[in-house]
């Protein structure tokens, strides 16, 4: 394993503000904790210490799935990015973790399109001029899709052999929960919020990561 030191720590009090001070005292990079406390329920929904930590914490979380406790290699990520500038954040720091050298990544990217939903059978209806124009705007979602995967990916590459990418189009969370079933993904990773977000508070779709995610999650920090 990678070397590193070890220390250990007792605190009382309240679980959740213990975690982050201590997490925040010792300059720690990364957070790392179970799904669920010993009071947990049987389903996958995440307990509320780790919760208000994944809320909280100034540094990127990481909670573990009971399923994930025996993975076995190769292990499998999903880095869901919108192109902002928390999820180079949180890319930058996946890069920085040693994974297995079999470690199978795949780079995600949802478009949230306001024409991609449009039948083509309405188009009958539609002029000329406005097909051409949903035509173009279609066009350019998926040349900025490419140059956002495009990027995530030469932010990765030093430390991911062979990733592959995926583009979708639909709800970001909805599409991101699927694409994770569909290839038995072990750990998602997303940024703190996305390129709408409000600073100083976990996006939208970090938080239904967070809530609905069959499988471990790592939500990075820059917000």
């Amino acid at each position: 394993g990678v070397p590193a030191v070890i220390t250990d720590e007792i605190s009382e009090g309240d679980v959740e503000k213990e975690i982050i001070g201590s997490a925040t005292k010792r300059g720690v990079d990364l957070i790392v904790m179970g799904a669920k406390g010993v009071k947990g329920l049987t389903s996958f929904i995440v307990g509320s210490t780790t919760r208000g930590v994944v809320l909280h914490s100034t540094v990127p979380v990481l909670a573990v799935k009971r399923r994930q406790w025996d993975v076995q290699p190769p292990l499998r990520v999903l880095f869901a990015t919108d192109g902002s500038e928390y999820s180079e954040s949180a890319a930058t720091f996946l890069s920085s973790i040693s994974f297995n050298i079999d470690t199978e990544l795949t780079v995600l990217h949802v478009i949230q399109s306001p024409v991609h939903d449009i039948p083509e059978r309405f188009f009958v209806e539609i002029d000329d001029r406005i097909k051409e124009e949903v035509a173009n705007v279609r066009k350019m979602e998926f040349e900025r899709a490419d140059r956002i995967i495009e990027h995530a990916i030469s932010l990765l590459s030093g430390n991911f052999k062979g990733i592959k990418h995926l583009i979708k189009v639909g709800d970001p969370s909805t599409e991101i929960l699927s694409v994770a079933k569909n290839l038995g993904t072990d750990i998602i990773v997303t940024g703190c919020r996305g390129v709408k977000g409000l600073k100083g508070m976990l996006g939208s779709v970090s938080r239904n990561i967070m809530r609905h995610a069959e499988c471990s999650f790592l939500i990075g920090r820059s917000c």
